[in-house]
């Protein structure tokens, strides 16, 4: 014989199990960064990034750094140590603003600039972050090859991570 419930109880287990699989979403946000072409004079290689929070909570102190695995044609092949291209060594990081759901920010460049005609360019960023309401901060890479096509328009492909930045 089905004993009876009370409708409190039925709602009070719904309201339980939505909260821990809205609390599960909100710690594994999920982010994607993609290229935009810009006509910004001020943005290197004619294109911004943009890094879009479609998860289910806001990602607070987040914090954005590019590490360069690897260019040619760029000028030289080495660069200076210290310098903002310093090979497989992550800049310092930029502090961003929160990102709400749905909502995207332009990931800055810091000081890569395009070499010429026929450069290419493999880059990394690395972006920190603290997941909607908990405590602890994540870390997550994206990787992009870039190529200057003969009109000095780039043209970047998402890669597996991998190389000197992970």
């Amino acid at each position: 014989m089905l004993r009876q419930t009370s409708p409190f109880r039925v709602l009070l287990g719904i309201a339980g199990i939505s909260g821990v699989i809205l609390l599960f979403l909100s710690a594994f946000p999920a982010l994607s960064v993609r290229p935009v072409p810009t006509n910004d004079p001020r943005a290197d290689f004619g294109m911004m990034f943009n890094l879009r929070n479609r998860g289910v909570a806001t990602i607070r102190d987040l914090s954005s750094t590019i590490c360069v695995n690897s260019s040619a044609n760029m000028g030289r092949t080495e660069r200076a140590k210290g310098s903002a291209e310093n090979f497989g060594n992550a800049n310092q990081p930029l502090g961003l603003s929160d990102v709400d759901q749905g909502d995207a920010v332009a990931l800055p460049f810091q000081s890569l600039k395009p070499g010429p005609p026929g450069s290419r360019v493999d880059l990394v960023f690395i972006v920190r972050f603290q997941p909607g309401w908990w405590f602890w901060h994540e870390e997550r890479r994206f990787r992009f090859s870039g190529t200057e096509a003969p009109d000095r328009t780039w043209i970047w492909t998402p890669m597996p991570l991998g190389g000197l930045c992970g």
